[in-house]
């Protein structure tokens, strides 16, 4: 009787010790968490100032102001994109690199992407598509030179990376517009115009007729 009462108080006892080495586990488990995460270095605080220039300057300042370099990949071609001047108050590295992927899309088509811990620069995806323009009718009254540059001026204020390309073909008087989409319309509307141009010339000054002599 007396084996089997302590049976049971050293089995209750047993019990008793394992709840609670499993109760002080699961209190000290978020203590830990919270102890790891308070370990963990946090993104310095700075004020960035920085007066224009390239790219790649702009990562030198951003290294110099917040005293750590950041994890950048960059094409050799973007480190010469030009970076407006900027004033930043009590920001984060992370916070800087999404402004600037907000400049640079809209003014190049590129844009910083968060991989891991650190920030590549990709650019958006190539949607040019080539079209070719007979111009031979416009050849009588401007020269090839002149069509080009029109469109170009055109091209000009809403010109975005990749960068638009003409093209003439002089045998078969083409001129080819390797361009996105909405660039591509531009040309057609340039043409339009000169078209519209020639023939106004034409109607302007049409054939004299012949007067029949008098007898």
């Amino acid at each position: 009787m007396k084996t089997t009462l302590y049976s049971l108080i050293f089995l209750v006892m047993t019990g008793l010790t394992a709840t609670s080495a499993e109760a002080k586990k699961d209190a000290e488990q978020p203590k830990t968490e919270a102890a790891e995460r308070k370990s963990r270095p946090s993104e310095p605080v700075y004020d960035l100032e920085f007066p224009g220039g390239t790219l790649a300057q702009f990562i030198d300042a951003v290294h110099g102001q917040s005293g750590e370099k950041p994890n950048v990949l960059i094409p050799t071609e973007g480190l010469s994109l030009a970076v407006p001047k900027l004033e930043l108050r009590a920001v984060t590295t992370a916070n800087v690199m999404e402004s600037l992927g907000y400049l640079l899309i809209e003014e190049y088509g590129y844009a910083f992407r968060r991989m891991g811990a650190g920030w590549v620069l990709t650019s958006r995806p190539d949607r040019r598509k080539a079209q070719a323009f007979y111009v031979g009718h416009l050849l009588g009254k401007f020269k090839i030179q002149d069509i080009t540059t029109a469109i170009e001026t055109t091209w000009r204020p809403s010109s975005k990376s990749p960068k638009p390309e003409l093209k003439f073909h002089e045998d078969t008087q083409l001129l080819i517009a390797y361009a996105d989409p909405s660039l591509i319309e531009v040309v057609t509307n340039v043409l339009d115009q000169l078209q519209q141009a020639v023939g106004t010339k034409i109607a302007a000054s049409p054939e004299p007729k012949a007067v029949p002599a008098k007898k």
